[in-house]
C-alpha cells in the first residue's frame, strides 16, 4: 500500500475513534476542590462508554440540519468529569476503549483542570501505555500554557526532560510557534536543548511546513537533530508528496555549513526509505541519479535494491554494481551477495565467477565465503584462497577451515596439507594438530 494511502488512512482512523466519543456518557463525580488532589470516585459512577442524554456533559453537540455535524463538533467535558473519568482510563486495558477515552479526556483539558489531571498521571501504574499517554498530556499541556509545561518537565530531570518537555514545547510550537521560538532562543547549548528543538520542529511541522525545514536545518547536531529530520520527512511526503520531499533534500546546500553535508546525506537516507515503500521504482531512479555524489549509505543502498528488485538478489546485485557508489557500494553488494549465497549458493557461485574478481572485490567474495561455510566448507575454502588481500584471505581460510575439519577431520587436513595457498608455518600447525574426540565417523 503507498505510504502517503497509509498515512491517510491513519488520520481516517483517527477520525472515527474521535467519533466515537459521540456516544460517550459522563456524570459529575466526586472530586476535591481547591490545590486537593481528587478523592476517590467510584468507577461504576461515571463512563465514557455510555450513552449521554443530550445536554448531560460530554453529550455530542445538537446537529443543526442532518449532515452538517463535524467530528470535531463535541461538547468539552467539565472539569469534575475529567477528574472522574482519568483514573479508569489509565487503567483501561482495552487499547481502543483506551485511546477513545484519553483523547476525549485530553481535548477537554484546559488550564484550571492541568494541575489535577497531572496529579492522577503522576500516580497511575508505570507501563508502556501509560508513558505514551503522558507524553499525549504534555503536548495538550504544551498548546494550554507552553511556559508552565516546560518548567515542570525540565524540573523534573531523567526521561521527562526528554520525551515530556520535548512533547511540550511540540503542542507549544503547533499552537503559538512564536512563543515557543522565543523560549527556545532563550536556552543556552546543551542536549536538552537538542530535544526541545526536535519537539519544536515536529509541533511547527503540524501547520508551518516551510518553517519546519528551516528550524529543523538550524538545530543543533545531535541524535535529537536525526530523529527530526525522520518526522519531517514523513510530513513533507504526507502533505505534498513524493516530488516534493525529492526536492527538499537536492536544495540542501551541503556546503553551506559544518553540519550540512551530514544533515543533507541523512535526510537523503529518510526520502529514499520512505520513496522505495511508495514507489521502489521510481526511488531506485532517484538513488540511482545521486549515486555518484556519495549521498547514500550501504544500508541505503542495500533496502531500494531489494524493493525495486521484489527482492530478487541477482536483479538487486546488478542494479548496485551498474551505478558508481564507491565502498559504499561494495559494502551493500557484499551484503546481497552473503544474504544471496545462503540462499542459492550455487547461483551465486555462477554471477560471481563471471566478474573480474580484483581486489575490489575481496569483501564481496569473502561474504560469499562466509555465506557458504556452513554448508560447504570445502567450498568456502577453496573461494577464500582468492581474496588478494593475504590478511583477508587466511582470516576468511581459517574460519572455513575450521568448520572443514570439525565435520571431516581427516579429509580436511590432508587437503590442507597439500593445497598451495596455505603458508609453511600454517601447515606446520596443521601437521601436528590432533583429531578432536568428539568428531564424527
Amino acid at each position: 500500500m503507498p505510504l502517503a494511502a497509509f498515512l491517510g488512512i491513519q488520520l481516517l482512523w483517527a477520525g472515527v475513534a474521535a467519533a466515537l466519543f459521540f456516544y460517550g456518557r459522563s456524570q459529575t463525580g466526586k472530586v476535591s476542590t481547591g490545590d486537593s488532589a481528587p478523592e476517590p470516585v467510584t468507577r461504576s459512577s461515571v463512563s465514557l462508554f455510555a450513552p449521554a442524554a443530550p445536554g448531560e456533559a460530554g453529550a455530542p453537540a445538537p446537529a443543526s440540519s442532518a449532515g452538517s455535524t463535524s467530528v470535531f463538533e463535541v461538547g468539552k467535558l467539565s472539569k469534575e468529569a475529567i477528574l472522574s473519568l482519568l483514573p479508569a482510563a489509565l487503567e483501561e486495558r482495552d487499547p481502543v476503549r483506551r485511546m477513545s477515552a484519553i483523547s476525549r479526556i485530553l481535548s477537554s483539558l484546559d488550564k484550571e483542570s492541568i494541575p489535577e489531571a497531572l496529579a492522577i498521571f503522576e500516580s497511575a501504574p508505570r507501563s508502556e501505555d501509560s508513558e505514551r499517554d503522558f507524553r499525549s498530556f504534555m503536548q495538550v499541556w504544551g498548546k494550554v500554557d507552553g511556559a508552565s509545561a516546560l518548567e515542570y518537565a525540565l524540573g523534573e530531570g531523567g526521561n521527562k526532560v526528554r520525551w515530556g518537555a520535548s512533547s511540550a514545547i511540540r503542542g507549544w510550537a503547533a499552537q503559538d510557534p512564536a512563543g515557543a521560538k522565543l523560549y527556545l532562543d532563550g536556552m543556552e547549548g546543551s542536549d536538552t536543548k537538542s530535544w526541545l528543538e526536535f519537539g519544536y520542529v515536529t509541533g511547527l511541522a503540524q501547520n508551518d511546513l516551510d518553517g519546519a525545514m528551516t528550524a529543523s536545518l538550524e538545530a543543533s547536531r545531535s541524535r535529537a537533530r536525526g530523529q527530526g529530520i525522520e518526522h519531517l520527512s514523513g510530513e513533507i511526503l504526507r502533505q505534498r508528496g513524493p516530488e516534493a520531499l525529492k526536492a527538499w533534500v537536492e536544495q540542501i546546500d551541503a556546503g553551506a555549513g559544518e553540519d550540512s553535508e551530514s544533515y543533507k546525506q541523512f535526510a537523503f537516507e529518510q526520502a529514499a526509505r520512505l520513496l522505495s515503500r511508495e514507489d521502489p521504482e521510481a526511488a531506485k531512479v532517484w538513488v540511482e541519479k545521486h549515486a555518484a555524489e556519495g549521498l547514500a549509505s550501504a544500508d541505503t543502498l542495500r533496502d531500494v535494491a531489494y524493493r525495486s528488485s521484489g527482492d530478487n538478489p541477482q536483479v538487486a546485485a546488478d542494479w548496485i554494481l551498474s551505478i558508481e557508489a564507491g565502498d559504499r557500494g561494495t559494502e551493500a553488494l557484499r551484503e546481497v551477495v552473503e544474504r544471496w549465497a545462503s540462499r542459492e549458493p550455487n547461483d551465486t557461485a555462477q554471477w560471481l565467477s563471471e566478474r573480474p574478481l580484483d581486489a575490489t572485490w575481496d569483501p564481496v567474495v569473502r561474504a560469499f565465503a562466509e555465506g557458504i561455510r556452513n554448508e560447504d566448507p570445502e567450498a568456502a575454502v577453496a573461494w577464500s584462497s582468492i581474496i588478494k588481500d593475504e590478511r583477508v584471505r587466511m582470516r576468511s581460510i581459517g574460519g572455513a577451515a575450521r568448520e572443514w575439519l570439525q565435520r571431516d577431520f581427516d579429509t580436511a587436513r590432508a587437503q590442507l596439507l597439500q593445497s598451495d595457498f596455505i603458508p609453511p608455518e600454517y601447515k606446520e600447525r596443521l601437521s601436528n594438530l590432533q583429531a578432536p574426540p568428539n568428531r564424527d565417523g
